[in-house]
């Protein structure tokens, strides 16, 4: 108690003024018990102020946050993506930031352990390094890393703690990170560098078979004579009432489509006059091509760009400066090894086509053509869909060159091309001025001698030869020569872009002029986007003509390169005749046939070819393989699938993931035992196969497996999950209806950062949904920051399955306000909900919406709209103004209709109304007379139904014994019973058997009831419905 009181206070001893202490006061002082009451109010008083003022300070964020909340708008699809960088949370990936910056000085401090000779320091840096950079991996977000990370980071940054204290010095350590910073851009500018060059490799390397078609064509040009002929139509050349096309290239299969495809849908061939420029390695071929296969009426003419001799260097600047020597150290140092990671020169400009006249020869069309008034220009990578004569026929307003301008907001204008640092280049042109694009262009020649357009060209050619005011190509000095001389052109005419932007409008492109493959993926390479590719592949028909007439197809290297041209275009008939005609097949041309066919979609013929090529020899690449296992599962095909794992294992095939994973789709198909021990047989699992295994539990109905191998998948193996295994783990809690667990799963998605996915967030609304916990999915929906059309249905479905209808109204409505579309589904969902509405108008509504949106001949949607307008008449009216009545689910749907309002006489009708009637049409009509006692009559209709080689299925054999059970037909009923159960091909379920048990207890056999009772086949147990009927019979 004393030592209390000294505590208590201590801090009342004062002193005097000569530093003797004073007497210390009694605990019982009034003075020192009212300072302390008195202290006491102070500090409640300060708290209560405290408290209120956050109290505020909430208030105030709350009321923010609602006035946010109002403001934003969710019905603006992807509006608030979380890529927007105002959306951006400043910690998030904080985790795989920390790591990345603790292996960063990691490196250094070792750096500095190494040069003091601290071994032992530096092992242990270096071993968490390694060790973080393991649990990294390839993550990206904090969602991705493994599980381990955390404990990773802790580690490390004890280990870096210990080496501050040990070795840091604020000079050396800058040193390092300076010294690192170097390294790792100097790395990074030189793996720019050699990407840019492989893009450009890929792009520009010419494929075999496009280098054997040209070196065939000259072969035969001059052996067979053809150097000594000509084209016919020469006094067509020159005639300016004709339409002329230039077109400069050095690619043979390419000039030939564009002539091809012009000439194709031009209305009249015979005016066209094409003429080609080609160089001196590529003239025979290119002659020799258009002299055996000339376009039909059209005049060719093929010239090489080595025979103008007034184009040389005293004429050309570009072609002087192209044979300088500082230009020709420029681009052949290239070759040097150090050349991809020394300059700053942008790789694409060393291209060889900068080299050639071809590329140039566009700026002197009027010296090539000199008699001519006006010439299309077209490059050798587009495709023409349309009857180009108007263009003769545009107004220029005396401007040179006609065009399709590009410019969008900020792109492509000038200053993308042009240098206006420089004085000459910014005193003389807009940078804002818009660009345009060669490939499709209307010269007027006439106005261009008027103009000097050439002597504009050369005088800016001559002004940039140390390339200062533009890199090199054609298209900036044609933005500067033809500056304010450009007529632009309606966008129709050209569109470009299939050669590197996926993601064009495609009723732009079907209804184009002119399409252009400008770009890196041109069509006829392995590159080119595949969508894009039946484009110009469609005018590959003639070239393939072309080539057999010659006799190229039968070589091998050419034979699989149409072979592979068809197969792409899924014109499988054809690929399979070049396949057989091809003399010598090696594994290319087996490859290249099989993977058309199954990549089509034919799996029974490709793998019939994978069998008939195993047999010739062929040995299957990777990919052959795993669309050959897709095959076999798609058809079930249990034993071909064995046999080709057979060979997987035999050939050294098993190691490979790809193949294995395949492997495990197919099994988890057939049968869940098999999967489950060739994933145990597996070394190298990722996450493709964990999810593989998890879909297939869910859907083999062992959801509780499926929890397990997610347990497992996350918790033991660390492994970082996609959107897939999800969805999966989703789908069984939904199946088991485990709301708990669906929650649990919840919160993961959330930690790990796949709530932004909107597959994954669908599932979630759905299983919300399907767990009953409507409120539940609607918050899951509410938060998703982008939505589809299979959100809505999700919560939607929900809100029906939950009873919930007014909901799913008003979610429709605000569906339809968001501008969503509805689809089927949609619209089966609200007909579902509309049956619990008295007043028949949202049916109607839903009824008009139906006919907008031409789903009146949608079975699946037809027969929800009849349900909807089950109680009326409406529902058959509807049926047959729309010619509908005769289908089968229909008509099957009014006769149900019609039964269930004891209408049976309207139910013979629409069962008679029914062209081709199904077992469920005459199981429906069985069921409808026994519904209404007439037994006798779903007798004499199971008799005709037979008479129609229709077997009697589950439904049916329920609707007879219900029939004669409700009728009194009970030696009828048991001799129908018999018969059944003798048919090995019926099976027979519980409610078959209580249907019997109340048609022998409403005869009063009771005995026979039990009997039957007792001998229902192993694997049933008699249910209250059994026991119950046989009790109501006592």
């Amino acid at each position: 108690m004393r030592f209390e009181d000294d505590a208590e206070h201590s801090t009342d001893e004062h002193q005097s003024g000569d530093g003797m202490p004073r007497p210390q006061m009694s605990a019982r002082n009034p003075v020192k018990l009212r300072r302390r009451r008195l202290r006491q109010e102070r500090r409640d008083l300060r708290t209560a102020m405290l408290i209120r003022q956050d109290k505020e300070i909430d208030k105030q964020m709350q009321a923010a946050a609602i006035e946010r909340a109002k403001e934003f708008d969710p019905t603006v699809k992807v509006k608030y993506s979380i890529w927007r960088r105002e959306y951006e949370n400043p910690n998030s990936d904080s985790t795989l930031k920390l790591m990345r910056d603790q292996i960063i000085m990691a490196k250094v401090y070792a750096n500095i352990a190494k040069a003091k000779n601290e071994t032992g320091l530096y092992d242990s840096l270096m071993k968490h390094s390694r060790e973080s950079q393991r649990a990294i991996g390839e993550a990206s977000t904090d969602a991705e890393l493994q599980p381990s990370a955390l404990d990773r980071a802790k580690g490390m940054g004890h280990v870096l703690s210990i080496a501050k204290d040990r070795l840091y010095d604020c000079v050396t350590v800058a040193r390092k990170l300076r010294a690192m910073l170097q390294s790792t851009e100097v790395n990074v500018n030189a793996l720019k560098k050699k990407s840019a060059f492989l893009i450009q490799l890929a792009a520009k390397t010419v494929p075999k078979p496009l280098h054997c078609l040209p070196l065939q064509l000259s072969t035969d040009y001059y052996l067979q004579g053809y150097n000594k002929k000509g084209f016919p139509n020469k006094d067509k050349l020159e005639d300016p009432s004709l339409y002329h096309y230039a077109i400069f290239s050095d690619n043979v299969l390419a000039t030939s489509v564009v002539v091809n495809s012009t000439v194709l849908h031009a209305n009249e061939p015979g005016k066209h006059v094409f003429h080609i420029v080609t160089d001196k390695l590529n003239f025979a071929a290119m002659k020799m091509w258009f002299l055996v296969n000339p376009p039909a009426r059209a005049t060719i003419q093929v010239e090489n760009v080595d025979d103008f001799r007034w184009l040389n260097s005293s004429y050309c600047p570009v072609l002087r400066q192209l044979e300088s020597a500082r230009m020709k150290e420029y681009y052949f140092k290239a070759h040097q090894a150090s050349s991809l990671t020394a300059g700053s020169d942008n790789l694409k400009y060393r291209n060889p086509k900068y080299l050639s006249m071809l590329n140039h020869l566009r700026f002197y069309l009027p010296e090539v053509y000199p008699k001519l008034d006006k010439i299309l220009f077209l490059d050798d990578d587009i495709v023409v869909q349309k009857d180009l004569t108007a263009l003769w026929s545009v107004d220029l307003q005396g401007m040179v060159n006609g065009a399709v301008e590009t410019c969008k907001e900020s792109f492509h204008r000038f200053d993308k091309y042009l240098n206006f640092s420089n004085p000459k280049i910014s005193q003389n042109f807009d940078p804002n001025a818009c660009g345009w694009a060669f490939g499709m262009n209307i010269f007027d020649l006439k106005e261009w001698r008027k103009r000097d357009i050439t002597g504009i060209y050369h005088h800016w050619q001559d002004m940039n030869e140390d390339r200062t005011l533009w890199k090199l190509g054609t298209l900036p000095p044609g933005l500067i020569t033809f500056y304010k001389l450009t007529y632009p052109m309606d966008r129709s005419w050209h569109v470009l872009g299939l050669g590197y932007d996926p993601a064009l409008n495609h009723t732009e492109i079907e209804n184009a002029g002119v399409i252009h493959y400008n770009g890196n993926y041109k069509p006829w390479l392995d590159l080119a986007i595949t969508k894009y590719k039946s484009y110009w592949s469609r005018y590959g028909k003639s070239v393939h003509a072309c080539l057999v007439k010659q006799g190229f197809e039968s070589f091998t290297s050419i034979g699989n390169s149409i072979m592979d041209f068809y197969a792409k275009a899924g014109a499988l008939d054809n690929a399979l005749d070049v396949f057989y005609c091809t003399r010598c097949r090696d594994s290319v041309s087996w490859n290249i046939i099989i993977n058309g066919h199954l990549d089509q979609g034919a799996s029974e013929e490709g793998l019939w070819l994978f069998m008939q090529g195993r047999v010739a020899g062929f040995e299957p690449n990777t990919a052959t393989l795993v669309l050959v296992i897709q095959a076999c599962r798609n058809l079930k095909a249990t034993h071909q699938g064995l046999k080709i794992h057979g060979y997987i294992i035999q050939s050294g095939f098993w190691a490979i993931t790809s193949v294995q994973n395949s492997l495990l789709c197919m099994y988890a198909d057939i049968e869940m035992v098999f999967a489950r021990k060739l994933f145990d047989e597996m070394c190298d699992r990722d996450v493709v196969s964990w999810s593989v295994m998890i879909g297939g539990c869910v859907q083999s109905k062992e959801a509780q497996e499926a929890f397990w191998l997610f347990r497992e998948m996350v918790c033991k193996y660390g492994i970082k999950l996609d959107g897939h295994s999800i969805v999966s783990v989703l789908k069984a809690c939904s199946d088991l209806g485990k709301l708990s667990i669906g929650r649990l799963v919840h919160g993961f998605v959330i930690c790990r950062g796949f709530n932004y996915d909107v597959f994954v967030s669908n599932s979630l609304v759905d299983m919300y949904s399907k767990c009953n916990d409507a409120d539940s999915a609607f918050k899951t929906f509410s938060e998703m920051p982008s939505r589809n059309t299979v959100s809505w249905n999700s919560l939607l479905s929900g809100f029906v399955s939950n009873e919930k209808h007014s909901e799913a109204l008003m979610l429709f409505h605000s569906m339809r306000k968001a501008g969503i579309e509805a689809d089927e589904v949609t619209l089966v969902n609200l007909l579902q909900t509309c049956k619990h509405f008295i007043n028949p108008f949202q049916c109607r509504s839903i009824h008009s919406t139906i006919i907008r949106k031409g789903y009146e001949f949608n079975e699946l949607v037809m027969n929800s709209l009849i349900d909807a307008y089950a109680r009326s008449k409406w529902a058959h009216g509807i049926a047959i103004r729309k010619g509908l009545a005769a289908q089968v689910a229909i008509g099957t749907a009014i006769l149900d209709m019609y039964s269930k309002c004891g209408a049976i006489e309207a139910s013979m009708k629409a069962f008679d109304q029914i062209s081709c009637k199904n077992i469920v049409s005459w199981s429906a009509m069985i069921a409808a007379y026994g519904m209404n006692g007439l037994a006798h009559e779903a007798l004499a209709l199971l008799g005709k139904m037979k008479m129609h080689d229709l077997k009697p299925n589950p439904v049916t054999v329920l609707s007879v014994l219900s029939a004669c059970s409700h009728g009194g037909l009970v030696e009828e009923g048991i001799s129908f019973f018999e018969e059944v159960v003798r048919d090995p091909g019926i099976e027979l379920g519980l409610e078959h058997y209580s249907c019997m048990v109340d048609l022998l207890g409403r005869a009063g056999r009771l005995d026979s009831a039990m009997d039957l009772i007792k001998r229902m086949p192993e694997g049933l147990k008699a249910s209250a419905s059994a026991w119950g009927a046989l009790l109501s019979a006592l």
